[in-house]
């Protein structure tokens, strides 16, 4: 097994990670901006 190839494995497991991780907060803070607003104001 070749280290080079490895180590751009690994590199790209890290990216997706970062993506993964950033989509995640994302999806989580949008969430809790939603969860903030009360119901009955949009009903």
């Amino acid at each position: 097994i070749c280290p080079q190839l490895t180590w751009k494995q690994q590199e790209v497991d890290t990216k997706f990670i970062s993506v993964v991780d950033s989509f995640l907060s994302q999806s989580s803070s949008l969430s809790e901006r939603y969860s903030n607003i009360p119901l009955h104001k949009l009903g």
